[in-house]
């Protein structure tokens, strides 16, 4: 294999041909000093002898590997400038991205997935969405569409990504002929799907979005902040034009198919203002977004160890903590969950795309010595293509 590599190196080829051509050149010389090129023919014309055909086809054959070997190098030089070229304006363009305020973001987050237990509960979503449109009146219904589609659909899929294997038990109703699991039901207390996205790579802004419970526990009560406009269902909280959408494949034609399922969301500059929550308010997002990206899931619990509604300042170690933590992707067998991708556009501009694929899952314990946290934390990080 390395000899391959080895060989498969254009300039390796250049100085193969190289020498080649010298030695054809020398060869050439000393063939014909050693050896007569041309005879005289009887009536006094010159003849050429098969060693002087020989010196022919070596000079020619010398022509050849030197303008072979010179469109090569040409052809070299052309793929260095070009490549010199598209680094240069990737580093000019990442300099003046640095330079800009993050201002939108479109993001779509995937995997696929040939979990039974997903496509029942996204099957099942989708119905009650069709049951809760149909007691529209007047266009509005019983339950608001966006409830319906977060408490359908998005906190049972992200629930599955936080944990493959029991996730969705927690989203799923008790049996209906279970009275007794159903006053259990009424009595547990509602815990929070949250969802954090780290920004930059210091973790100062973080975009969230998910469901906090109405039982929820903060770390500190301080601060003024209302719920970020990423959370379906609160009132009051900060302004926002959309909300994360599910696209999933329907119903499945049989058992075992394997379906992608994605998280998409286009955030205009109200919108992500709207979403981001700040540690350091003086200093604001800017377009070039981290190598790694990081995303927390916080699932089940109903200690949210942060400041009230303000997941940028965590009362615990949260973003470096996953250094040292378990790795839990081993759980993330191909049946449940593979492919996993983030791809998020900047400012709406494809030319600042950024491509990240999953490269580690980790299971993280928030509890310190100031503070007991039930809810449970999965780290996923994701590297830029």
């Amino acid at each position: 294999m390395a000899a391959y590599g080895f060989l498969g190196d254009l300039s390796t080829w250049l100085l193969v041909l190289k020498y080649l051509g010298l030695c054809l050149a020398a060869g050439s010389s000393i063939w014909g000093t050693v050896n007569d090129l041309a005879i005289k023919g009887p009536n006094g014309e010159r003849r050429l002898t098969k060693a002087g055909a020989a010196a022919i086809g070596f000079t020619a054959l010398g022509l050849i590997i030197s303008l072979v070997s010179e469109d090569l190098r040409r052809r070299q030089d052309s793929a260095s400038h070009a490549a010199q070229f598209v680094a240069e304006a990737k580093r000019t363009n990442e300099i003046i991205i640095s330079g800009q305020q993050l201002a939108g973001l479109s993001f779509r987050w995937e995997f696929t997935s040939r979990s039974a237990a997903l496509r029942k509960a996204m099957d099942d979503g989708t119905k009650g969405q069709y049951e809760n449109a149909l007691t529209s009146q007047g266009g509005v219904p019983v339950t608001p569409f966006e409830v319906v589609d977060y408490e359908a659909l998005l906190l049972p899929l992200i629930s599955f990504v936080a944990d493959p294997k029991n996730g969705l038990n927690a989203t799923l109703p008790p049996p209906a002929d279970a009275a007794t699991e159903q006053v259990k039901q009424s009595e547990k207390k509602q815990g929070s799907t949250v969802v954090l996205m780290s920004l930059d790579a210091s973790s100062n802004a973080i975009l969230s979005f998910g469901s906090i419970g109405k039982d929820a526990e903060w770390a500190s009560n301080t601060g003024d902040k209302i719920p970020s406009a990423g959370f379906a269902g609160e009132s009051p909280k900060r302004n926002g034009d959309s909300l994360p959408q599910v696209v999933h494949p329907g119903k499945s034609p049989s058992p075992g198919t394997e379906f992608t399922y994605a998280i998409s969301w286009d955030l205009d500059p109200g919108t992500l203002a709207g979403v981001v929550d700040r540690r350091n308010p003086e200093i604001a997002p800017t377009a070039k977004l981290p190598k790694v990206f990081k995303i927390a899931i916080l699932n089940g619990g109903l200690v949210l160890p942060f400041q009230k509604f303000n997941f940028a300042v965590p009362a615990v170690t949260l973003w470096g903590k996953h250094q040292d933590a378990a790795v839990a992707k081993d759980d993330f067998v191909p049946d449940d969950v593979s492919n996993m991708k983030i791809t998020l556009v900047v400012n709406g501009s494809e030319d600042v795309r950024y491509d990240y694929y999953l490269k580690r899952v980790s299971k993280i314990d928030l509890t310190d010595d100031d503070i007991d946290v039930d809810t449970e934390c999965t780290m996923l990080e994701f590297e830029a293509n």
